[in-house]
């Protein structure tokens, strides 16, 4: 049994623990990113029977936007009898510890979760591809759910 945590951001990416190892992937990776169809199809093959997915949250028309793309994205999980647990960011994020101050900007929020996943999981590359210099905020977001589902007991 495998199971997976989805950060559904712009890009987004996914994270996999099948059999003790972890697997990082890109959610929308060259194709239409209101077609989900690709990746449940990539959840399937590899045996992910639930999900925890990060609830859409932000400005009225990212949300709206990130909405749609998350219902999406949500009712095909669904539809292809993988199970589905939703996790609000403030939740995760306060129980792993990276929720910063009100007056942070985005980048350092940001670059708290890269730090942290780079401490819990150093041998996991976080780069989208071998020729990206920066590491993937999604990449890393997705980890740190996965990782709190299992804390927790969700997955």
């Amino acid at each position: 049994m495998s199971v997976a945590a989805i950060d559904p951001g712009q890009k987004g990416a996914y994270a996999v623990l099948k059999d003790g190892d972890y697997i990082v992937v890109q959610l929308y990776s060259g194709g239409d990113v209101d077609d989900p169809t690709p990746a449940v199809e990539d959840l399937l093959a590899m045996g992910v029977t639930r999900v925890l997915i990060e609830s859409v949250s932000g400005q009225l028309k990212t949300a709206l936007q990130s909405g749609i793309r998350w219902g999406r994205l949500k009712q095909c999980l669904l539809d292809n009898g993988i199970g589905v647990a939703e996790v609000a960011p403030a939740t995760w994020k306060g129980k792993l510890k990276i929720k910063g101050s009100r007056t942070d900007s985005e980048a350092v929020r940001k670059a708290r979760s890269v730090k942290l996943c780079k401490d819990l999981f150093p041998s996991i590359s976080l780069r989208r591809t071998d020729k990206c210099y920066t590491d993937s905020v999604d990449f890393a977001e997705a980890l740190l759910i996965l990782e709190y589902g299992r804390r927790t007991g969700i997955l």
